[in-house]
């Protein structure tokens, strides 16, 4: 049985569009100050995904669980922890 990870307050952006709602490797700018995850480990973490408008407002979000991690290339289960559903995202979310 895998342990949850945690970082506190760690802020990245796609690196890489996620172009399907069943794509599960994604691509970030900079993993520095996210925990690492030996693949097959059984740990993780979670991140969310947020789009914000101008003004500043969330306008959607979905939770991913990290499972694995290789630098800036991360394995997510989509749409982890609801209510959101997993969706299409842009590189700079």
């Amino acid at each position: 049985m895998g342990i949850q990870r945690f970082s506190n307050n760690a802020v990245t952006t796609l690196a890489a569009d996620i172009t399907t709602t069943t794509q599960t490797a994604i691509s970030v700018a900079s993993a520095a100050l996210f925990p690492t995850i030996a693949g097959g480990s059984g740990d993780w973490f979670v991140v969310t995904l947020q789009a914000i408008n101008g003004a500043g407002v969330v306008t959607a979000e979905e939770v991913l669980k990290i499972t694995a991690t290789s630098g800036v290339n991360w394995m997510a289960a989509r749409a982890a922890e609801g209510p959101s559903a997993a969706q299409t995202w842009v590189a700079g979310n």
